[in-house]
């Protein structure tokens, strides 16, 4: 099964995904300047917590976003393929739940906050898949992609550079060994929601023999392909028999692969 979206999606929500246009550092802070106060004051951007499928309701984002007290009415807004809009207003406590419908096929969803005179872009387009809503994954340029719930393995990004990045959930602190081809080339370390991600010497495409593990006791040993992808779109989404192989075109240039763990093999 593939899909594709349009020309015009890409030139509607390039203006609100966030992206490391094609550099390999951390996102960038999102800084705004307030000109009513001439002073640049820091505001984070809006962040997707979750995503789950409402039985005749269609999708529900629930995520977190700016509580300023100079701007109680702020609100959050999501901008799908169709490009159609739908908003929710941020409450008192900075959180947001965001209704829309259905799809039956993979959607893209630019997400961004008006809060103020500002508009705060979050860090990735938010890639719902239509047989898994609730493992959504956010694609981030130029850092790993991070997937809402998560295997030990949740995503791999790569692109025709040869940069390969990892990452997955393990138990909150714990160490996750990494190894290429019977190489070890990664140790990361898990943070406290559990998230770990790492970088791999990658520099050849094709199919390579990954192994990860954590104390031992969480292994996943198998071999994935990582030649890059190509659009002519904003992306071309592809399901695979574990999850879905997505190469998507960057705010900034470029053409990033994520492949979207659904459930990976564990021995």
């Amino acid at each position: 099964m593939q899909i594709k979206a349009g020309v015009l999606f890409f030139i509607a929500a390039a203006g609100l995904a966030l992206a490391a246009c094609g550099q390999k550092d951390a996102p960038a802070l999102l800084a705004a300047q307030d000109s009513s106060r001439g002073q640049t004051d820091y505001l984070a951007p809006p962040q997707v917590l979750s995503v789950s499928a409402l039985p005749g309701r269609g999708l529900e984002i629930r995520g977190a976003a700016t509580s300023d007290p100079r701007t109680p009415d702020a609100r959050v807004s999501g901008e799908a393929t169709d490009l159609k809009r739908y908003g929710a207003t941020v409450g008192k406590n900075g959180r947001f739940v965001l209704e829309m419908p259905a799809a039956t096929a993979p959607e893209l969803i630019a997400i961004s906050e008006e809060s103020g005179r500002r508009q705060l872009k979050t860090d990735g387009y938010l890639f719902v898949p239509p047989d898994a809503p609730d493992h959504a994954v956010v694609l981030r340029a130029g850092v790993p992609s991070r997937a809402l719930q998560a295997g030990l393995i949740g995503t791999i990004d790569f692109d025709s550079g040869g940069g390969v990045a990892i990452a997955g959930v393990a138990t909150p602190g714990a160490a996750v060994d990494v190894s290429v081809d019977g190489k070890a080339v990664a140790r990361a370390t898990a943070d406290g929601q559990g998230f770990w991600e790492a970088r791999l010497g990658v520099d050849k495409p094709g199919s390579h023999q990954v192994r990860v593990s954590s104390r031992g006791l969480d292994v996943v040993d198998r071999a994935f392909d990582f030649t890059a992808g190509t659009t002519t779109q904003i992306y071309t989404a592809t399901r695979e028999p574990d999850g879905w192989r997505i190469a998507w075109a960057m705010p900034g240039g470029g053409v990033q692969t994520t492949l979207l763990l659904l459930g990976a093999s564990r021995s």
